[in-house]
């Protein structure tokens, strides 16, 4: 490989951003290449002498189309802070990661997983689980605190990551670790976030160390579009709390993700949930007593379950507080809908209506 000219080295010294001075470096060795390439194929009476000085030719890297001289966009997880876990909605709202225990796991191949209206994910592989989620969920921190696009390798221990996650590092952490790993990266989705807008992968590639117990991480860059789709910033330490009840943990994610839910049937959470209750009756027990546990550690306000209807009220954050300062209408549009213009809530019951959803008033 040739080596940069002492200018073009000079030019890529004063650029701050590593990812970008790397693919200008690769560039101007492309550009060396060629004009060696040209230079061979002149006849001696027509090759040019060196001049005298030394003074080698620069190259002008605004000549390059922007298409060759960035080949790939570098994509960045949203922003926030450490005590939460940003997760995409489209993977909060459905059974991706289902409310189950690992043992009731099975094997699926391109299976329609139950999910929210205008979303749609097939899954091929072995079932996830909450405690899947928290790994995959930490991975993607990592990337987000040190600002390093997706598609970027990281590496860290093994013992680090158990710890992280409040676990013990005996050997059946380490092994069960392992197990996670080969799900996450065994899982094939095809999450339809947006219409026309697709995203088809594995949720995370990764090589391990034995001897130094050793993780190196890598996510497809392509999974920021589902973030870029809808996001929530999940309070980790409140969900820390669930540990080892998957049904709460679900729940306290699907509830986290949502400003003002609506109500909705005991069956529409049945089956989002994708849990492995034999019957609606026998899980409306066991959400009645999910909900009581995320009442108890504030992570909801209250809740109540009326027939077959559930009721929840969630504390917003502050972004979720300004979000729903924003939807309150005016005082000429509160006149209009007197007047007997349809309201905003009675148009999403109509909306809802295939789903089992009304409006929470």
């Amino acid at each position: 490989m040739e080596r940069l000219t002492k200018t073009m080295q000079d030019a890529l010294n004063k650029i701050p951003d590593r990812g970008l001075r790397e693919v200008v470096a690769k560039l101007g060795v492309t550009v060396l290449e060629q004009q060696n390439q040209l230079e061979g194929k002149r006849s001696e009476s027509t090759a040019q002498e060196t001049d005298d000085s030394g003074q080698e030719e620069e190259v002008d890297l605004n000549s390059i189309p922007p298409e060759k001289r960035f080949p790939s966009r570098e994509h960045y997880l949203p922003e926030w802070s450490d005590n939460k876990r940003g997760v995409p909605n489209t993977v909060l709202r459905g059974a991706l990661f289902p409310a189950i225990q690992g043992k009731a796991r099975k094997a699926l191949k391109g299976e329609l997983l139950a999910t929210q209206k205008g979303v749609e994910i097939r899954f091929t592989g072995w079932q996830l689980d909450q405690a899947d989620l928290d790994v995959w969920e930490h991975v993607l921190h990592m990337h987000m605190i040190q600002r390093e696009p997706l598609g970027v390798q990281m590496s860290f221990s093994a013992h680090s990551l158990l710890r992280s996650l409040g676990l013990s590092v005996g050997k059946s952490d380490y092994d069960w670790l392992k197990d996670a790993f080969r799900r996450l990266a065994g899982a094939v989705v095809e999450i339809t976030y947006a219409p026309g807008m697709t995203y088809a992968g594995n949720m995370l590639d990764f090589w391990r160390d034995d001897t130094e117990k050793k993780y190196t991480l890598e996510v497809n860059p392509r999974l920021a579009g589902v973030y870029a789709a809808g996001w929530t910033a999940i309070d980790y330490q409140k969900r820390k709390k669930f540990r080892r009840k998957p049904l709460a943990l679900w729940l306290h994610g699907y509830y986290s993700s949502h400003a003002k839910p609506f109500a909705v049937k005991v069956e529409y959470l049945y089956r989002l949930s994708g849990s492995r209750n034999k019957n609606v009756r026998d899980f409306k027990y066991q959400l009645k007593k999910a909900l009581e546990i995320l009442v108890t550690h504030g992570a909801i306000q209250n809740f109540s379950i009326e027939g077959d209807i559930v009721t929840v009220e969630v504390i917003p954050s502050n972004s979720q507080k300004k979000f729903l300062d924003r939807q309150k209408p005016s005082e000429k549009t509160r006149d209009a809908t007197d007047a007997g213009g349809q309201t905003r809530d009675a148009t999403d019951a109509h909306r809802n209506q295939n789903n089992g959803i009304r409006p929470t008033h």
